[in-house]
């Protein structure tokens, strides 16, 4: 093989290493960057009741808008009581669940939290239709995490991200606000893109789908 050949193939050789390590160094780079700015608000949750209080947190702590997204939602029929109130101070709240009414969607969801929950439909939701300041959104799409958004749009606002964890049972939660600049930019544009991905819930049109007016997704 002529020297020319095989110096121009050993220097392609060496630029591609080159090039993967610097690849290789930036992501480093960017791991670190993350780990030093990680939200300090992190914590896990075995306990129902914990949960249940956090839920409650977030909720009372709103003062425009409150966004909620997850499974089948069910466990709101525990804080209906707090979303009545809040509504009355025409707080909005949005409501983003699990379509678990569409073929196959269901399964995976008890597959993915490693359990078979009670709830076989959207129904309980429909105690919350019929308000204007209730938006119910649902979602075939499987959650790897739930969030619960108070005042997102605002100066104020807090984002909880609730990670699911083995079996269901224990959640790693981490709560941040604007201060958390790049986490809060980054739950905050996941929250906006599920809920512009979501199809208006109806009680009284079960399996069709409508999408949600432009406006609801701001």
């Amino acid at each position: 093989m002529p020297t020319e050949i095989t110096a121009a193939i050993i220097g392609g050789v060496a630029a591609v290493i080159a090039a993967l390590i610097l690849v290789c160094a930036q992501s480093v780079k960017n791991l670190n960057t993350r780990k030093q700015n990680a939200p300090k608000d992190a914590w896990i949750i075995n306990d129902a009741e914990k949960y249940t209080k956090e839920i409650q947190y977030m909720l009372n702590s709103a003062k425009t808008d409150i966004i909620v997204t997850g499974g089948t939602l069910s466990d709101l029929n525990v804080h209906r009581l707090i979303i009545d109130e809040i509504v009355k101070k025409n707080i909005t709240v949005r409501l983003l669940a699990l379509d678990i009414e569409k073929d196959g969607i269901l399964d995976a969801y008890n597959n993915l939290i490693e359990r078979s929950g009670k709830v076989k439909d959207l129904l309980h939701l429909s105690r919350f239709e019929g308000n204007e300041n209730i938006k119910i959104n649902k979602l075939d799409s499987l959650p790897l995490a739930y969030f619960i958004a108070s005042d997102m749009e605002s100066q104020n606002g807090t984002i909880m991200a609730i990670h699911l964890l083995s079996k269901g049972e224990r959640f790693l939660c981490v709560r941040v606000t604007r201060s958390d600049n790049e986490w809060y930019n980054l739950y905050h544009e996941q929250i906006k893109s599920l809920w512009e991905e979501g199809c208006l819930y109806s009680s009284s049109k079960a399996g069709t789908i409508t999408r949600p007016p432009t406006q609801a997704a701001d």
